[in-house]
């Protein structure tokens, strides 16, 4: 079947406003969206992408619009459009609206590492540590690289004081980016708390040959090598 003159149209557009919003340029990607839906008023990923740029501009309530209609109006299993509607819940500390968001991400897509990545920061906003642990396990089993989760997972683990599985989770997020100055702070904050001084100083050390403008880690550094 030959494609209307209108979502021909409508395509051309969209696609536009996606290398606008790669180049940052939103101002020009909200048009080249609110053209193509004018073109095709049931093009959902236009509608979802335009509550991306909105987000980026800070424009809060017309990203929440854009993706309800995309949700409500058009498709309700676009799984995308909701993790995104709750990113902008957490911008807002609307922490129990984002919650419900990535629930329903996850319903229409369980193979969504992001969701569940996102979900895992949504607990963990609000003290709900295992449940945030849980999410982050089931982000990681869906994509072993995700840096972010491995992190996370550490900082959640320290604060349960349950530091051997938080090195660990450090250092699987370390492995995949090793050049990360923060990933090896963390770590050295870890086994400082588990009074592993040496390893805390060897990792603080690390922190500040990749990043040597690091005040904190050079405060810590400073503060460990006094107590030796």
């Amino acid at each position: 079947m030959r494609m209307s003159s209108e979502k021909a149209a409508a395509l051309e557009h969209f696609t536009l406003g996606n290398r606008y919003k790669e180049q940052g340029q939103y101002d020009h990607a909200v048009a080249e969206y609110l053209e193509a839906l004018r073109q095709d008023g049931h093009l959902a990923e236009a509608y979802n992408n335009l509550g991306i740029v909105y987000k980026h501009l800070g424009q809060h309530d017309k990203a929440i619009e854009a993706y309800q209609e995309a949700l409500l109006r058009i498709n309700p299993d676009l799984s995308q459009a909701h993790d995104n509607l709750g990113v902008v819940y957490i911008e807002m500390g609307l922490t129990d609206e984002a919650i419900t968001a990535f629930h329903k991400a996850i319903e229409t897509n369980p193979n969504n590492p992001k969701a569940y990545h996102n979900l895992g920061a949504a607990y963990e906003n609000k003290g709900l540590y295992e449940n945030a642990v849980h999410a982050y396990n089931q982000a990681i089993q869906l994509d072993p690289t995700l840096m972010e989760a491995f992190n996370n997972l550490g900082i959640i683990y320290g604060r349960m004081n349950a530091y051997d599985w938080s090195i660990e989770a450090f250092k699987k997020a370390i492995e995949l980016t090793p050049h990360d100055a923060e990933l090896h702070f963390n770590l050295g904050l870890t086994y400082r708390k588990k009074g592993m001084m040496e390893e805390a100083i060897r990792e603080y050390e690390e922190a500040i040959w990749i990043l040597p403008d690091f005040k904190e880690a050079r405060k810590n550094l400073a503060v460990l090598k006094e107590r030796r």
